[in-house]
């Protein structure tokens, strides 16, 4: 078992959640019981490194991918800025999914009902980051309207996730992404392109992951 996965089985084990390792991969014994596994690829360049961290999760017969690329001084540091990324971003929506929790400081839990199906939506707090700790507003209309894209899609499995991230640098602002299910929904990104967001001379990045669950 690789030590990523060891160091993400201590983040499940420390919010008491019991594991297994299982060759390469860690069973969580959450009340759905998931398999992780994880995967790392780093670069050293000679002013630094960076890393991206991919986590996957087999729930039932579904794979759920969160992927989380940054930078350090060493493949190392930048490694622990993954996973510093996963546990704020990722790890307590998959907590509460996987555990059918209620709502806590961390995530929020709705009740949504979609295509004559009832849902439970397990949605994490913004994921911000910025150099300097500048604060980055985020604007008001874009939960509501990823509230309204999520709502329209075709939604068939037990489990369905969904993941928004856009960044700005220079005064410029990245193409959102938009993944549902692993898979990008160009189309969609268009819908966020014209936001009004802000403009900053240094790095931002804005983050929203959610994790829907059928319960009838």
């Amino acid at each position: 078992m690789s030590n990523v996965n060891s160091q993400l089985q201590s983040l499940f084990e420390q919010h008491s959640i019991s594991t297994l390792a299982v060759d390469d991969k860690v069973l969580l014994l959450t009340r759905q019981p998931t398999l992780l596994q994880s995967r790392v690829m780093s670069r050293q360049f000679p002013n630094g490194a960076t890393s991206q961290l991919d986590v996957r999760l087999f729930i039932k017969d579904l794979v759920l991918v969160e992927s989380f690329g940054d930078v350090g001084e060493t493949p190392e540091a930048a490694l622990a800025n993954n996973l510093a990324n996963f546990a704020h971003n990722s790890l307590h929506v998959f907590l509460a999914a996987l555990q059918a929790a209620e709502q806590n400081d961390q995530v929020t839990v709705e009740d949504w009902q979609i295509n004559d199906f009832h849902w439970r939506a397990y949605i994490g707090n913004y994921g911000i980051k910025s150099t300097k700790g500048q604060l980055v507003p985020v604007p008001e209309e874009l939960f509501p309207q990823l509230v309204g894209l999520v709502q329209s899609l075709p939604l068939t499995q037990d489990y369905h996730w969904f993941r928004f991230f856009v960044s700005s640098n220079d005064g410029q602002v990245s193409a959102p992404e938009v993944l549902f299910d692993n898979d990008p929904l160009p189309t969609a990104k268009l819908e966020f392109t014209n936001f009004t967001w802000p403009l900053t001379p240094d790095f931002y990045s804005i983050r929203l992951f959610l994790v829907l669950r059928k319960v009838s």
